[in-house]
């Protein structure tokens, strides 16, 4: 395969469990970037397909890393970050991927801000029903402040109102994420999440509101997705948010930040909340729903976990039963209609 003299600057740390179907297009999306060349880490997290053999196809193009056991994907990430020697890293899930800009749009705007520690750029998800969404949905305010990419004024308030950062959508300066020591183990959902508002605590964090990434849900079968659900859940049940925030609590300084934080852990408690109820544990999510009521999200899931704390600890078993059942009716109610 024919490489390019031009010197890479971009690691890209792809991490992939049972990814076979899939990962080919988010390899590709890399390897076609326009005006950049990316280095290309798969960290392999023991699939039990034949991921291997298709990223083996790609030669010396990817280097190839593979775990005996699984490990989760902040294992294979901070592995991944590690072994990385260019300027800048990022991470990208086997099933999302880049459109093609998106390396060179983003690594112009960190060379131009050298205070900027990581950025984040918007991106179209497409939900398991098939509909493609735009996000973040910017104020008016706001869409004038990051036209063209802007520094945001305070981290945790722009990730406090908008929640847009995800995985593939982030560009880092290797040295500083490096500086982390990585994403931490012990969670294996909301692993990122943790890791960007520890990233934040290192310097300036910037937004570019061009739509360079896609999320799609659409690429999982309802019991690839039903299955990856119950399996993260069951993962995080255990976790308290003190745990959740030991990292990135001490190194707030200022109250404007520490308010800000503190409002985006509701998106937390919520996850966990959720996680409790859909693996069935009866006792500890009522509990810890009824602790922190006023934590819990008002929407969404979180509406339905605050009105079955209302209904009292005899209606409680039916709601957790109704939540996953919903999520299963959802997933192949969609598959279904998308299939006829």
């Amino acid at each position: 395969m024919h490489h390019s003299k031009k010197k890479c600057s971009i690691t890209v740390i792809i991490t992939a469990y049972n990814s076979a179907k899939f990962i080919s297009r988010s390899i590709n999306s890399v390897v076609n970037q326009k005006d950049e060349e990316c280095k290309i880490i798969v960290i392999n997290d023991a699939s039990t397909d034949n991921t291997w053999e298709v990223v083996k196809r790609y030669g010396d193009r990817v280097k190839y890393i593979e775990f005996e056991e699984n490990k989760g994907p902040a294992v294979g990430r901070s592995k991944g970050l590690f072994e990385t020697e260019t300027e800048f890293v990022a991470f990208l899930d086997a099933d999302d991927y880049w459109k093609e800009n998106f390396a060179r749009f983003m690594k112009h705007f960190l060379v131009a801000n050298e205070d900027l520690v990581a950025a984040n750029c918007a991106y179209s998800s497409i939900s398991y029903k098939g509909n493609e969404l735009q996000q973040p949905s910017l104020s008016m305010e706001d869409k004038e402040y990051y036209k063209g990419g802007n520094v945001c004024n305070n981290f945790y308030e722009y990730w406090t109102k908008y929640d847009c950062i995800r995985t593939g959508t982030v560009l880092m300066r290797t040295e500083i994420a490096k500086k982390t020591g990585g994403l931490r183990k012990d969670l294996r959902l909301t692993e990122d999440l943790e890791f960007w508002g520890y990233l934040a605590t290192f310097g300036n964090w910037g937004f570019m509101p061009k739509h360079l990434f896609v999320t799609d849900q659409q690429i999982l079968t309802p019991s690839e997705r039903l299955k990856k659900f119950k399996r993260r859940f069951s993962f995080f049940k255990e976790l308290d948010i003190k745990s959740w925030k030991k990292r990135i609590d001490p190194k707030l300084q200022d109250s404007q930040s520490k308010k800000a934080f503190n409002e985006y852990l509701i998106n937390i408690y919520t996850t966990i909340a959720f996680a409790k109820a859909y693996t069935f544990s009866f006792k500890d999510s009522y509990q810890f729903v009824s602790r922190n009521r006023t934590r819990i999200n008002e929407n969404g899931w979180g509406k339905a976990l605050r009105m079955g704390v209302k209904a009292g600890p005899l209606f409680w078993p039916i709601l957790c039963m109704g939540l996953r059942f919903r999520e299963i009716a959802k997933s192949y109610l969609f598959f279904m209609l998308r299939s006829t």
